[in-house]
This record gives C-alpha cells, structure tokens and sequence, in this order.
C-alpha cells in the first residue's frame, strides 16, 4: 500500500501562497501568543519547496487546529496533526539556511532548517498538464472504487469531483503566467494514489494478517487526511483568484481523500477476519475423535471470524488507533463538509460530497470460515499419562497420542487455542477426546513370493520379490502370539476392518510393504520370548501409523543350526566333471574355517544376521528351490565360494548357490 502521509500534507503550501495577501488584522489582546514553554524537534532539516516538516513539541499544543508562523521571514499555516505535532509545507524560499519563528505556537527555540537547492518552475504548462492527468486518473479510480461488488463507496462523491474538475479548469484560465507559477509550486506536490488492498494469502496465512495490513493502511491514511483538511478550512479566508484556484484542487484531494480511508474502514468492518472461535473435529467433520496409540490421526480446524465492532474499541493498542483514527477522519470529514458548503460558490455547481456515515456495527457479524492448522496449538491434555503430540501434515491438523502406562480406553480433554497478541485476540475451546491403546479392526497378512527372474531367466537370493506371486501365508491380529528370528524382513499387506488399505513400501505408497522385527537382544542358542511388542506399519488410505500389539518370542533356530556346527557341500566342478566338497567349520566364538576338497582355503570371523522369508527360487524360469522359510543367514567377512552370505531354512537347507545342482548339510 503507498504511503499517503507524504501526499496529503503538502496540501498546507497552498496556505503559504495566499496568506501573505491578507489584511485583516486581529486584536493581540483577543489572541495573545501562548507562553514560550516548548522545545520542539524536526524530522528534517534539509528541504526544498513543498517538502512536508513535522513538528514535534516537548508537550502538548494547545487546543487550535492551525496556527500563523513565519518560516524563512514569510507568514506559514501549521496545522495541528497530534497532541503534540503539527506540519507545514515548505514556501518557495532562497537557498541557503531558513528561519523558524514558531512563538505562535509556544515554542521557545526552533531548529536550524536549511533550503537546498531546486529546480524553479518558468513554464507553468508541463506541471499543470500532469496535475490535470493525475487528476483525471484520480477520478476514474474513485469511480472504479463506488462500482465495487463490495464495499463500494457513495457514487455522488464521483459527481463532486468531475464539478470540482470543472470549475477548477475555468478559474485556472483567469489566472496571469505569474500566479500560474505560483499555483504550479502547489500541484506538482498534490498526489492521487490508489488504494491496494490486499490479496487474499495462502491457505497457511492468518486472515487477521490482512486485517492488521488494512489497518496500518487505514490508520495512515486517516492521519493524512486530517492532516489534508486541517488546511482546507483556512484556505476559504483567502478568496483571491489564486485561492480559489487552489481550493478546487485541494476539494478533489480531500473528497478522494476521505473515500480512500472510508473505503478501507468499511473493509475492515466488512471481514469475517478476527478469530472468534475455533474447535477441532475429525477427519470426516463429526464431534468425536478417537485417537489410537502412536497413530496419526487427520482432523479439521473449524473457526468462526467475525467482523470489527464497536467494543473492539477497549481491545488492544492496535485496535484503539483504529478507533483512534475512525474517530479524526468522522471529525475531518464534517470540517471538510462545513467548509465546502461556506465556499460552495467558489466551485459553480459543484456537488457537495456525501456525509460521512460510521461503517463500525455495535455488534460483529459472524460466519464460518477457513483456518489453517498451523495457527492454533494444543494445550492443557487433562491426563498427564497421555503425551498428545500435534503436527500439520497435507495442510491438516494431524493429532498423535500415545501413553506407556495406560491400557484401557479412556477419554481426555484439550483445549485448541488461537491467539493474535497484537489484536489482542484469542479463541479457545476445550475438546473431548478418546484414547484407545488399540485400533480394532486391523489385520495383517504376512506373505510368501517367488524371487523376480533377472533378464536371463535366473533368480539370486538378492532378488526382487514378484509381487504377482504374493500368497498370504499366515495373518497376525493384535494381542496374538507371534514368532520371529531377530532383524528379519516380513512383507505383509494390511487389512482394515477386513478391507485392504494401502501401506508404505519404502517411501513409496503400494498395496504391499515391509516390516521387521528388532529387539536389540543379540542370537542366542534358546529362543526369548519377549511379551509385548508392537509392530508398526502404516494404513496410508487412512494417513495414520498403526500398531500391531503381539506376543513376540525370538525365534533363533538360526543360532542352534549353525554355531558350533559344520556346513557342507557337495557340488559340481565348473567342467561338471567332478563333484566338490566344500566345508565350513563355524565355531562358537565367532571364527570360521573354510575347506574345499580338504585343503584349507580361508579363516575369519561370521556372524548371524535376519534374511527375508520367501518361498521359492526360479532358475531358467520354473519354480525349482525352496520350499520352507528362512529362519536368516550368516555373513562371512571373507571370500566363501561364491558369495559371503549363507541364507539358511527351517528345513536345514541353503540356496547359496542358485541353479546348480548341489547338497547341502549341517
């Protein structure tokens, strides 16, 4: 949004040419000069003709809306703005350092100024081109902005400034080059911005965000408006060709002046901005959430907004300016009305513009509307046993509750909360929930599958599985009793009240995935029942992780297989002419020794590591090898025959090598 305090002000230097021009003299005794108690600051020093000064006092001014100074020996207009501030336009002055004699307004000392140098205007005709362009733009905006779907403003105030423009057109024609000149010093700094209101944000954006947007712009804009017509009113004791010239220009500035800041204070009160109230609901909008242990659990964000009303007015520092600043463009808006009617002829048949009506409602209007989850946070869960965990996911807000003492269903509160400090804003609801440790309805099914043929036909135990074989082997349902070598890779589909989901296989969504058990307990010779477990996998139709309670006992046959034990194998040479032995000495503290045919061939270390279940091998595309589960494998830290990882079955068999007839024993 421009700035339009710098705009409006300069509209005092009208004041600067015409007041030297009066002769009515006024008793001292009626208006004695205030006692000299002030100190004052500038907010510059260095300016040239037209440039806005803002006058700061050590206290506040009195109780008058201008004063006569002189600035640079020649009579200014200083109209007041605050308590303790006021603006003057700088005159056409020499270079060089400028005077103030501020008496007037009770000031002892005023600061240094100093005049830098500018370009003087000898051809009034350029300046005043533009200034008609500028305005005539203007007029074309105040029409867009009363043609508005919404919060239009009154037409009539368009029909005020094409008369104003009208009368201001043949005055300007009476007038000599010289006080063409002198009126061009005025319009070259008279400005007609439009007002941009803005876009509606992102879907993650907080709508008060426009609303506190809007509101700066409104409090400035009321700033610069008050400012503006604080100077309209003295103008109409100077009714001098000149005067009058300038009164048609200032009238155009002021009415677009008061409909910029009528436009965004009916905006304001116009938008279901201001958070009144919020809640959370499920994922499918009904009242009740039920929240599964260590699950992701989508829910909406319903809010209500409301519009701006009058008891915002006690509400924060940022509300209070607005009010503030409604209050001073109410005020501005009847001097400016009082003043165009006392000069109405000095403007032919010039439209009066319409009276200012207070957009503020004593009570808000309320609609439902969208809030995005990332701008309300959860607090106060009642039960301290219950860790509530909030997050956004996919723009939504996702709840995960989880608790290791509690395990039966149970219901909790939590309060959602939205809260804007600089409104002074914050909705709270308190939300009931249920906790159930578990989620009823899920199944898993745990899968066997023939390896995928590579491109010549063959399989490896490093292969792909084909998924076109899956055969569900065995299912798994919470609380069951469930058996499992360490760190081995089950593939499984899952079920929801007898109904497949999609899963996660990988990072990948799919109708099949992995999942693997790992207690960190080392292989070990006696299996270990472990008790509870839960196995997580995830229900992506639903967005949520699911647990799977089991009562787990580490199965390690791949342990009581082969330590301490010795594998062999008898397999055919590469001519196939001769049969070899292979043998691997696996001792019991972790060391190996490999033989081929008798001799010695490699020594190092093994250990014992899961695998993955699968059925069936295929080499030159039948099905030929396996016929019983893994129960793991075991690595070896050096070359060993082909590869360095024996996978081992619960039929005591190894496929270690693929496609080539052998026989294997331990």
């Amino acid at each position: 949004m421009p700035k339009l305090y710098n705009i409006l002000c300069l509209l005092c230097l009208l004041v600067v040419l015409t007041i030297g021009g009066c002769t009515k003299k006024e008793d001292p005794a009626l208006n004695p000069d205030p006692p000299l108690t002030l100190t004052s600051t500038l907010d510059k020093t260095s300016v040239t003709p037209g440039d806005v000064v803002v006058i700061t006092t050590s206290d506040n001014l009195s109780d008058k809306p201008s004063w006569e100074v002189l600035v640079g020996g020649r009579k200014v207009v200083v109209a007041k703005l605050e308590a303790n501030q006021a603006s003057f336009v700088v005159p056409v002055l020499a270079t060089g350092p400028v005077s103030l004699d501020l008496t007037a307004m009770g000031v002892k000392a005023a600061p240094a100024l100093t005049m830098t140098a500018y370009p003087a205007i000898t051809d009034p005709a350029p300046v005043l081109a533009d200034f008609e362009a500028r305005l005539a733009k203007g007029i074309t905006y105040l029409d867009r902005l009363s043609k508005d779907t919404l919060n239009a403003v009154p037409g009539q105030n368009v029909a005020s400034m094409r008369s104003l423009q009208k009368a201001y057109t043949s005055q300007l024609a009476a007038l000599t080059i010289a006080q063409k000149i002198e009126v061009a010093y005025v319009l070259q700094k008279i400005t007609f911005d439009e007002v941009e209101l803005p876009q509606r944000r992102t879907a993650s954006a907080d709508p008060s965000d426009d609303f506190m947007t809007i509101g700066k712009a409104f409090v400035v804009s009321s700033l610069t408006t008050t400012a503006c017509i604080a100077v309209f009113a003295p103008l109409a004791a100077f009714p001098d060709p000149v005067s009058k010239v300038l009164a048609c220009a200032v009238a155009t500035q002021g009415i677009l002046s008061l409909m910029t800041s009528l436009k965004l204070i009916q905006e304001l009160c116009n938008r279901f901005d201001l958070i009144a109230e919020v809640g959370v609901l499920a994922s499918n909008g009904a009242a009740a959430i039920t929240l599964g242990n260590e699950q992701l659990t989508s829910c909406l964000v319903s809010a209500t907004g409301r519009t701006l009303a009058a008891t915002d007015a006690a509400g924060s520092a940022f509300m209070q300016k607005i009010f503030a600043a409604n209050a001073k463009l109410e005020k501005a808006h009847a001097a400016f009305t009082a003043t165009f009617t006392r000069i109405k002829s000095w403007f032919g048949d010039a439209t009066a513009p319409t009276p200012y009506v207070n957009p503020v409602k004593a009570a808000a209007a309320r609609a439902k509307r969208n809030l995005a989850a990332n701008l309300v946070k959860i607090q106060n869960v009642s039960r301290s046993a219950i860790t509530l965990i909030a997050s956004v996911v996919n723009n939504q807000l996702t709840l995960r509750a989880s608790s290791t003492t509690i395990t039966a269903t149970v219901t909790f509160t939590f309060d959602v909360v939205y809260d804007n400090a600089e409104l002074g804003i914050q909705a709270r609801k308190t939300i009931t929930a249920t906790y159930n440790p578990q989620v009823a309805g899920y199944t898993l099914e745990l899968l066997s599958y023939d390896l995928l043929p590579s491109s010549n036909g063959f399989t490896n135990w490093t292969s792909d599985p084909n998924p076109a074989t899956y055969t569900a082997y065995a299912s798994v349902q919470p609380g069951q009793a469930f058996s499992s070598p360490q760190r081995m890779q089950h593939h499984h589909r899952l079920k929801l009240n007898g109904v497949y989901v999609k899963t996660r296989d990988g990072g990948n969504i799919s109708d099949y995935g992995t999942f693997s058990i790992d207690t960190g307990q080392g292989f070990q010779s006696a299996d270990v029942h472990v008790g509870t477990y839960q196995i997580n996998v995830y229900d992506a139709t639903n967005n949520r992780s699911v647990s799977i309670p089991v009562d787990l006992t580490i199965d390690n046959s791949i342990h009581r297989m082969a330590v301490g034990k010795t594998l062999r194998v008898n397999y055919p040479s590469s001519s196939g002419s001769t049969v070899r032995t292979l043998e691997i000495i696996l001792r019991s503290n972790g060391t190996y020794s490999h033989y081929e045919d008798g001799k010695l061939t490699a020594e190092g270390t093994y250990r014992l590591d899961g695998g993955r279940l699968f059925y069936s091998q295929v080499c030159g595309g039948s099905t030929v090898r396996g016929t019983s589960k893994s129960v793991g494998g075991i690595y070896f830290d050096g070359h060993v025959v082909v590869n360095n990882f024996f996978p081992l079955y619960e039929d005591g068999s190894s496929y270690q090598f693929l496609c080539v007839p052998s026989w294997f024993s331990i």
